[in-house]
């Protein structure tokens, strides 16, 4: 299974965002991240999000990858 830089898995953290409202914010997706708890890789890779607010959760997971790519 592949893991972001940080060391997290994006099924973890689908896992881990499932239910979030959307549109949410970066400090959202923080927030119920932890709350469904979510390890501290998992949330420093949350954490590396841009400032925007999210629409889908597709976007959302496809911008973890990118802020949190391995290499």
């Amino acid at each position: 299974m592949s893991q972001t830089s940080s060391g997290a898995s994006p099924v973890g953290l689908a896992k881990h965002l499932e239910g979030l409202s959307l549109p949410a914010k970066k400090q959202d997706v923080v927030r119920h991240a932890r709350s469904k708890g979510a390890n501290a890789d998992e949330i420093k890779a949350i954490e590396r999000l841009p400032e925007q607010e999210f629409t889908a959760m597709a976007d959302t997971l496809k911008a973890i990858g990118q802020v949190d790519a391995p290499g």
